[in-house]
């Protein structure tokens, strides 16, 4: 970006540096020009570092010159006004910030409350508030140098702004405890068992409770104590007495207005009864009141309560009462409706009103509207999912996802919403210390607005962020409006994209569910928009009209409504109309996908190329990478922007799994195959990724790293084997050569990037997720670690579930020759070990029964008698009992000739597992297809069983049509467990 242009501006800036010339070393000098054209206020910076150094109460060292230093001080200065007047006030914060230890680690409730110590009885409510006002204004620089400097991120800044409110507020109210205590003793709460201390606790709730707290937010709070009483002292009062006192100062004390400002804002309105509720409220009365009087908004509000301060396990006792009436909403979302209702009248008065500003909380698609969403859907599905009672939004959407109820699009369109809007909010507040959440009305407001966004704009900058905020209004909007208003209490309920079915309190009788799939099969309220289409083209009028659709009818109606407006896309679907069959078939068998046609309807192009690549494929090709590869050349090479090359690879990621399921489930192909595929593009991330992170080390290191010194990484189960899925996580371990052990913290450096970029959860959706515990010593074990500490642990610690691991390794980035040397000398070694011995059967047999125990209920297709494990470890004991050779890479199939080769007295055997592994793998990869996650059980809606039998026919020769999933399900592993218990009992 380059500063203001008008010639005030260029004179300001120069007089500022002139200054600045005279008291400062040129190198130092030389770094402000450079960082100038990257300041959102690139003259007010200058001008307070300008201040700064003229008002240093020390003389100049080394350390207030150096670029760090510096270019700290500029960013605060750029981006808060009320954080340079902290500066300014208290010069020494800067040099205290970025420290490593502070900057460089996230915020900790043990470190912060260490640092606020505790107040003496002696001092006055008025002294307290002033030194707390100075302790928040301390850690909100820190916090605040964590975002703008890129150590933390949106989620971590929230999480400390919370932990810093939570430490306030204790230490204030010990403090006025202390007090009491001395003025009244003790109080004390009569039981059947006599009397035991009384007790109290600080709910938090809104954006405090869900530890999401912004830089300028009130804080809501509620007050319970455990009971009536009386306390102990020469002059005693009642317990309602001594709490009432304790909270009105509480509450006085932290708002009191100081000559270094306040400390927050409480809003106590949300405690039973609201305003004309007690301030302070007895447990018991609280928890009668929630259960019987509470409307469903209060309720709601729970879903974010937490004990903030004072006795935490009687707010977690309290939470826990009311748990099942904050989840037993109706699953017609009947309560929820009037919610929707109340909030869609907010937001029609908002715009009778005519305010003609961007309010990012307020907006319909803005903040609150994905707060509403989520906090629903945890309402809905948490009564029976503890998993989901996650008070924060960015932890529940993460929590939805993986739990199906929410599909992977829907929830990256959510997330990318969500945090644009939360940082604009912040980049807000942060400016004053003021609570908003408006766009400024003027250019110039949005002109500093967009630079601290990143955002680089040659005319209009409002007009870019607007577009760019409205982009993602929209699309929360439509997912909003899918999920809560097309949710109504009648015949159906419709699937929406990656949602699992309704739950129920009582479990839906076969008939009816069978009127449901019925009611999904007769929904064709998309012929609606054929009169549209015929007009434009009769002919792709006549393509749609000829789907025959029974489960993907609603979100026909849905992808029809998008593209009517988007004549690029009409007029690809004229010119290809063997594209509406494809986009029929996605909508039919997976919600997962039709959510990102419903999002990236111009993903649509990705689908033309599913035969070319069919065919490139059958000749033994692998076009997918390569093409790729030529996409993001330019994005690598040197000089170019690594965050740039991310997203590119972000969104590459995305459109070659949607073609290669896309191949999947409209071509039929072998699901093995499909899984190489995966296995390929994961694989290749990983190399780019390694490119990426090997080329930010020689910047820093200062020299060449060669490819053969480098870390490499290796790939682990199903990534190991090329069987890695949509929703799998990858098992990978980082090693070095042991030349490189000098430098392991260098590679340790990358490694860290390397899970940083492919697992973090970002505004572009997250790629799959890395799982690093099977390196030795676990999650104890250094992250990176030298071939010798590999071979020696192996040779002398590694029990025998590690070994197996280690079976199904690859080298996937790095040096690939050098790591297929050192794997084949792991094997060897662990063959050595494990294989000889006697006790192999029952070790492996014992390892699989407790797997089974602990895992066959939650995942039956994985875990349960006679599912994949069963088929695993057979070819795990027979391999190691015949296949003394190291082979790299295979999948179950060539697992199971390899072993026909060595051992063909198990032909019959193989062949049945080889069928079964078919069967069970078709049947895994339905599931994930249609959820969009791993679940590793069958569902138990039948319209969900339907659909995937309809996808697992066509990978599977095992079945035919008159096949039940669940008959042929429990045929298979009953036929799988017979094969598993004759081998292992006649190993043992």
């Amino acid at each position: 970006m380059s500063p203001l242009p008008d010639p005030k501006t260029e004179l300001q800036i120069q007089a500022a540096l002139e200054y600045l010339e005279q008291v400062l070393p040129q190198s130092a000098c030389l770094k402000i020009v450079q960082l100038i054209d990257k300041l959102p206020e690139p003259v007010s910076a200058l001008q307070r570092l300008e201040k700064f150094y003229s008002q240093l109460p020390w003389e100049l060292g080394s350390k207030d010159t150096d670029g760090k230093f510096i270019y700290a001080a500029l960013t605060v200065f750029a981006n808060s006004h009320y954080l340079s007047n902290v500066i300014m006030n208290s010069p020494e914060l800067l040099h205290w910030a970025l420290v490593s230890k502070n900057i460089e680690m996230p915020i900790q409730h043990n470190d912060l409350r260490r640092d606020l110590g505790s107040f003496s009885a002696k001092y006055s409510d008025q002294d307290v508030a002033q030194r707390i006002a100075i302790f928040k204004h301390k850690y909100m620089l820190l916090i605040a140098m964590q975002d703008l400097l890129g150590f933390a991120p949106l989620a971590d800044i929230a999480r400390g702004l919370s932990i810093l409110a939570d430490v306030v507020i204790q230490g204030a109210m010990e403090y006025i405890y202390q007090q009491l205590v001395l003025r009244f003793g003790r109080p004390l709460c009569n039981t059947d068992d006599g009397q035991i201390m009384c007790e109290f606790v600080v709910l938090a709730l809104g954006k405090l409770g869900a530890s999401e707290l912004n830089y300028s937010s009130d804080i809501d709070l509620m007050y319970l104590y455990s009971g009536s009483g009386k306390t102990t002292g020469s002059v005693t009062t009642t317990n309602q007495d001594f709490f009432l006192q304790l909270s009105t100062r509480l509450t006085n004390l932290m708002s009191t207005m100081t000559p270094e400002g306040f400390s927050y804002r409480v809003d106590l309105r949300l405690r039973p009864d609201g305003s004309a509720g007690e301030l302070v409220v007895p447990l018991s009365s609280a928890a009668r009141y929630y259960n019987k009087r509470a409307r469903d908004w209060e309720l709601q509000m729970l879903l974010k309560a937490r004990p903030a301060a004072g006795n935490l396990r009687l707010g977690n006792h309290f939470l826990n009462l009311l748990t099942p009436r904050i989840y037993s909403t109706t699953t017609d979302f009947s309560q929820i409706e009037r919610l929707a209702e109340t909030r869609d009248r907010i937001q029609q008065n908002r715009k009778r009103s005519g305010q003609g500003v961007v309010d990012v909380k307020l907006d319909p698609g803005g903040i609150r509207d994905i707060e509403f969403l989520v906090q629903c859907l945890q309402r809905l599905y948490g009564g029976k999912d503890s998993f989901l009672r996650s008070g924060g939004t960015m932890h529940a959407l993460h929590r939805l996802r993986e739990k199906g109820y929410l599909g992977s699009s829907d929830c990256n369109a959510l997330f990318m919403a969500y945090t644009l809007l939360r940082t604009i909010e912040h980049r807000l507040q942060m400016l004053d210390n003021r609570q908003t959440h408006e766009l400024p009305k003027n250019e110039k407001g949005l002109l500093i607005l967009c630079r601290q966004l990143g955002l680089e704009s040659e005319s209009s900058p409002g007009q870019t962020l607007e577009t760019k905020i409205n982009n993602h209004y929209r699309q929360v909007r439509s997912i909003y409006d899918r999920v809560i208003h097309s949710q109504r209490p009648t015949k159906s309920m419709v699937v929406q994209r990656g949602m699992s079915s309704a739950h129920t309190n009582e479990p839906e009788s076969e008939e009816e569910q069978k009127n449901r799939v019925k009611a999904l099969d007769t929904d064709a309220s998309w012929h609606r928009h054929l009169p549209h289409l015929e007009r434009i083209s009769p002919q792709l009028a006549n393509s749609f009209r000829a789907l025959k659709l029974r489960w993907g009818n609603r979100m026909l109606e849905h992808f029809l409504n998008n593209i009517v407006s988007m004549p690029e896309i009409i007029k690809l679907l004229d010119a290809k109309p063997k594209l509406v069959g494809y986009v029929g078939e996605l909508l039919e068998y997976s919600p997962h996908f039709s959510g990102s046609l419903l999002r990236f309807s111009e993903d649509l192009k990705v689908l033309t190329a599913i035969e070319e690549q069919s065919r490139e494929k059958n000749k033994g090709g692998n076009p997918a990478p390569l093409e790729m590869d030529n996409a993001l050349k330019q994005t690598i090479k040197d000089g170019q922007d690594s965050k740039s090359a991310v997203s590119a690879m972000r969104r590459l990621f995305r459109k070659q799994m949607f073609l290669i399921q896309s191949r999947s489930i409209c071509l039929s192909e072998d699901v093995f195959d499909t899984l190489v595929a995966t296995s390929r593009l994961a694989e290749w991330i990983l190399q780019v990724t390694h490119a990426l992170a090997l080329k930010e080390a020689v910047k820093q290191a200062g020299e060449e790293l060669a490819i053969s010194s480098a870390v490499r990484i290796i790939a682990l189960g199903r990534l190991g084997t090329r069987e890695f899925d949509l929703g799998s996580d990858a098992d990978v371990v980082f090693v070095i050569p042991d030349s490189e052990a000098e430098r392991r913290q260098l590679w340790a450096q990358v490694a860290n990037r390397i899970v940083d970029i492919i697992a973090s959860y970002t505004a572009d959706g997250q790629m799959f997720s890395l799982d690093t515990r099977l390196r030795p010593l676990g999650r104890d074990g250094e992250l990176v670690q030298t071939e010798s500490q590999y071979l020696t642990y192996f040779s002398e610690k590694a029990e025998t579930w590690e070994a197996l691991s280690y079976m199904k390794s690859r080298t996937v980035a790095g040096d690939a020759e050098a790591g297929s040397e050192f794997l084949a000398k792991l094997q060897k070694i662990l063959w050595r070990r494990f294989a000889k011995s006697d006790d192999l059967a029952p070790l492996l047999f014992d390892m699989r029964m407790r797997l089974e125990s602990e895992q066959g209920k939650v995942q039956p297709l994985k875990s349960g008698e006679g599912g994949y494990y069963d088929i695993d470890f057979l070819l795990m004991y027979w391999r190691l009992l015949h296949a003394e050779s190291f082979y790299e890479s295979l999948n179950t199939p060539q697992r199971i000739e390899i072993i026909r080769e060595t051992d063909p007295a198990l032909g019959e055997q193989l062949d049945v597992l080889k069928a079964a592994a078919t069967f069970l793998r078709a049947l895994d990869h339905a599931v994930r297809i249609q959820k969009g996650t791993s679940s590793h059980a069958m569902p138990t809606a039948l319209w969900q069983q339907e659909m995937i039998a309809g996808l697992v026919k066509r990978w599977s020769p095992y079945t035919n049509k008159s096949d039940h999933m669940g008959t042929l399900l429990a045929e298979t592993c009953s036929a799988v467990r017979e094969i598993f218990w004759s081998t292992f009992k006649q190993g043992k």
